[in-house]
C-alpha cells in the first residue's frame, strides 16, 4: 500500500506521506539511516505490519499518533468536534472488506471444496468445508465436538484437515525463513539476539537469528512457540527498535 500511496504523492509533487499508523520513526544520527520504532501506546503498536517498510519511504513517512494513546487521540477527536469519528465501528479483521468476515469473503472469491478432518491417530472425526478456511494452531471453526481441537497440519494432495487436542503438538522452537528483510541495514554479526514474533497478537519471545546466504534466515527460540505458519511474518526487535522481518518456510 504504501508503494502506491508514494506514487500517488509523487505525481502530485507531495513530498511527505502521513498515515494513522501507532508506530514511531526516528533517525539514528551516529549510524545515519532511519528506524522503526514502537510507539507510546504498545497496546496498539502496529510495527508488526510495517516491518517490511525500505529506508527509502522511512524518510518521508510521518507517524502523527506516535506519541499518543489510543484514549487521547479519542479525546482529541471529540474536542474538535469530530464526532462521527467516535462512532466508527473499529476493523477486527482485514479492513477492506469492510462488514464482509473473512471466512465470508473466501466463500465467495474462492467457495468450498469439502473435505474430512482427521486426528493425529488417522481417525475420521468429521468434515471440513475447505482447507482455505483454516489456519495452524486455529481453534475456532473447526465444529467437532469433544473438543477443543487445533489445526495441526493439511495433506493438501487428499484434502485433508488435521487436528490435535495436544497443543505440544504445535509447539516448534526452530523457524526457517526466506526473503529476511532488515529495515536499516543488516547487521554486522551473523547470529543476533532479538525478541521475536510470528504473529501480531503475540507476545515477542527471545530468540537467536541466523542469517544466511540468499536472505535466508532461522529464528531458534529460547522456549517453544505456538505453530508457527508458513507464509506469515516472523518480525525481529532490539528493545524498541524493530528490525525487520523474514516469511516463515517451515518450522519444526
Amino acid at each position: 500500500k504504501f508503494k502506491k500511496l508514494f506514487q500517488w504523492a509523487k505525481k502530485r509533487q507531495i513530498k511527505y506521506v502521513a498515515t494513522g499508523h501507532y508506530a514511531k520513526i526516528k533517525k539514528n544520527q551516529k549510524a545515519g539511516r532511519y528506524e522503526l520504532l514502537i510507539p507510546r501506546d504498545r497496546e496498539k503498536d502496529q510495527t508488526y505490519f510495517l516491518s517490511s517498510l525500505p529506508q527509502k519511504y522511512l524518510k518521508y513517512i510521518i507517524f502523527p499518533l506516535a506519541e499518543y494513546k489510543k484514549e487521547k487521540v479519542y479525546k482529541i477527536a471529540r474536542e474538535t468536534g469530530f464526532n462521527f469519528l467516535l462512532k466508527k465501528k473499529q476493523s477486527q479483521e482485514f479492513c477492506f472488506l469492510a462488514k464482509r468476515s473473512l471466512n465470508q469473503f473466501l466463500k465467495e472469491k474462492i467457495g468450498t471444496k469439502p473435505g474430512i478432518i482427521k486426528d493425529s491417530q488417522g481417525k475420521i472425526l468429521g468434515r471440513h468445508q475447505g482447507l482455505h478456511f483454516y489456519t495452524l494452531g486455529q481453534r475456532k471453526g473447526i465444529n467437532l465436538a469433544g473438543g477443543p481441537y487445533f489445526v495441526k497440519g493439511f495433506e493438501k494432495k487428499n484434502n485433508v484437515l488435521l487436528v490435535s487436542k495436544d497443543k505440544k503438538e504445535l509447539l516448534k522452537k526452530r523457524v526457517c525463513l526466506s526473503s529476511v528483510h532488515f529495515i536499516s541495514g543488516p547487521p554486522s554479526k551473523k547470529e543476533i539476539r532479538v525478541m521475536a514474533k510470528l504473529r501480531y497478537r503475540q507476545r515477542p519471545a527471545r530468540a537467536r537469528l541466523y542469517l544466511m546466504g540468499g536472505k535466508k534466515g532461522e529464528l531458534i527460540f529460547d522456549k517453544p512457540q505456538m505453530a508457527p505458519t508458513p507464509g506469515q511474518f516472523a518480525v525481529f526487535y532490539k528493545k524498541n527498535t524493530c528490525l525487520g522481518n523474514g516469511i516463515i518456510t517451515g518450522s519444526f
